[in-house]
């Protein structure tokens, strides 16, 4: 009898008695899935429970630590740092996104409290009636992605250059621990009145921010609101090299002229970006998309420039700039096109920051090549001053390695921002012919999944990815870069002092005593 089926009579059943029996996954088939990011799987979970409430959850966790299990809660399942990765066999999955509520929106307040399953494009699509979202909105996957995940990960994008990370935007939250109870932090913790402020004596919150799921279960959470504004403008340009586009793209965040910039390198802006041989500014759709957004005219204009602009750009860079007027915005932007001069850029049709703007949250089609190759990317943020150095590594480190490359058809890539006015994201891709996954076929469009030529399985190619992936993780360790969505993949305990990393793990214990909630995770409580 295997181990699954040791547990089935007594904690499966009792699970099922609290969520209901359709939901609770044991097909050995689905169970795979979810336990698989987009980049790999190690071990498969035992059981998947998709509970509806907070109290679900709860209970979940107390049936679990009773029976030696563990717990690893899941959301949009967009992770590839190996985040909801079971790393032992007597694992859980708790699918977290049944509790998706939209508790409150207060406009008086402005502040917003939702259930962490809720996805991040429903979160904006019922503010947007009120005119408001939050200051940061969410990621390029937030059709997807739910706040949880978010949270948990401390991710960027939307709002990440004017307000810089999730963080920055939670004003508190119910996170449920290791013993089944539910924890209130920041503006949750007090006794009375609405949750309006986070700081309000020590502040527990920040611990539960970017802790990628380790130290309990975010199941409620409150973000403060902003207006959405009146003027949005686009804005790209080419440099030659990535020194000038850099040095460009610093001033930028420095003086916050930019609500998001954010670069690519010539063959993710060139062959990636607007989809390969696709030419997405043709299609009807996106353009409908655009006139809605920024009018007729921006739409006439994109449909006119094609994607002629794109094979002249080498290291292209893109930006949002939002104001309450016409004259802020237009200010704004002849600040950066100053910048840009002085820094040797030229600009071009700025099709794609309108597309993008118009289409947040599209598809999650880019967790594959535009050819059906696999992906993978790795990040780390660094400081102004050291972005152009950290390139130059992963650059030289890539020299070293072009014999390899080229044998194994792998191609490399980067997408770069600034988080606020402090900070510089590099996220070097790679991509590689190789055997897609169950994550691709289900969250890849279908009609554009099937319109790929499957390969077989690489491992020799793909092992090569690992390799480099994780020299370049070595040359950001280096920088002192730091790293969000931290998960199993990044070396967190290497990068901490000691007096950091010792109490770090007082608090797991002190929050988890019995470490049932996703041994590994940030290098806790492993298991062997």
């Amino acid at each position: 009898m295997t181990e699954a089926h040791a547990i089935e009579s007594t904690v499966i059943s009792r699970l099922k008695d609290i969520v209901g029996a359709e939901f609770v996954i044991t097909d050995l088939a689905e169970l795979r899935y979810y336990s698989q990011d987009v980049y790999r799987g190690f071990e498969t979970a035992l059981a998947v429970i998709q509970p509806a409430n907070a109290q679900q959850v709860s209970e979940i966790v107390s049936i679990c630590r009773e029976n030696g299990l563990y717990i690893v809660a899941r959301g949009g399942g967009m992770s590839y740092t190996d985040s909801y990765l079971h790393a032992t066999r007597r694992g859980i999955s708790i699918d977290m996104r049944r509790i998706n509520r939209i508790i409150d929106i207060n406009t008086r307040d402005m502040i917003v409290t939702i259930e962490c399953g809720c996805t991040w494009q429903k979160l904006n699509e019922a503010l947007a009636v009120h005119g408001l979202r939050s200051p940061y909105w969410g990621p390029l996957s937030g059709m997807r992605a739910t706040i949880g995940g978010a949270l948990s990960q401390n991710s960027v994008f939307w709002g990440g250059t004017s307000y810089g990370t999730a963080a920055e935007s939670v004003i508190g939250l119910d996170v449920l621990l290791g013993n089944g109870e539910i924890l209130p932090t920041g503006a949750h913790g007090k006794k009375e009145g609405v949750p309006f402020m986070r700081y309000d004596g020590p502040d527990l919150t920040g611990l539960f921010i970017g802790d990628s799921g380790a130290l309990g279960i975010k199941t409620v959470a409150t973000l403060r609101l902003v207006t959405i504004p009146a003027v949005v403008k686009y804005a790209s340009f080419s440099f030659d090299t990535h020194q000038q586009i850099c040095a460009a793209m610093s001033e930028i965040g420095r003086r916050g002229l930019a609500a998001e910039c954010y670069g690519f390198d010539p063959f993710l802006q060139n062959s990636r970006v607007l989809g390969g041989d696709t030419d997405v500014v043709e299609d009807v759709k996106t353009l409908a998309r655009v006139a809605g957004k920024s009018g007729l005219k921006e739409s006439l204009k994109i449909a006119a420039s094609g994607r002629r602009f794109v094979k002249k750009v080498q290291w292209g860079l893109h930006v949002n700039v939002e104001d309450r007027c016409e004259a802020g915005a237009d200010y704004a932007l002849a600040e950066i096109r100053g910048i840009v001069g002085e820094n040797g850029g030229a600009e071009i049709p700025n099709s794609l920051p309108t597309i993008v703007g118009a289409y947040p949250f599209p598809p999650t089609n880019s967790m594959v090549g535009p050819d059906g190759e696999r992906w993978v990317p790795i990040h780390g943020k660094v400081g102004h001053s050291q972005a152009v150095e950290t390139i130059d590594e992963i650059q030289e480190l890539y020299r070293q390695n072009k014999e390899i490359l080229e044998k194994y058809r792998i191609d490399t890539g980067y997408l770069i921002c600034t988080v606020g006015n402090t900070t510089f994201l590099v996220e070097p891709v790679f991509y590689w012919p190789d055997e897609l996954n169950e994550v691709h076929r289900r969250n890849v469009e279908p009609d554009v999944f099937e319109g790929f030529t499957q390969v077989p399985a690489n491992p020799e190619a793909r092992n090569e990815v690992e390799r480099l992936r994780n020299e370049v993780r070595n040359i950001f360790l280096r920088q002192g870069a730091v790293h969000f969505q931290i998960g199993k993949y990044y070396p967190y305990r290497d990068s901490r002092r000691a007096a950091a990393w010792e109490m770090l793990g007082r608090i797991k214990e002190l929050l988890d005593e019995h470490g049932i909630i996703n041994p590994g995770q940030l290098g806790l409580n492993e298991v062997g």
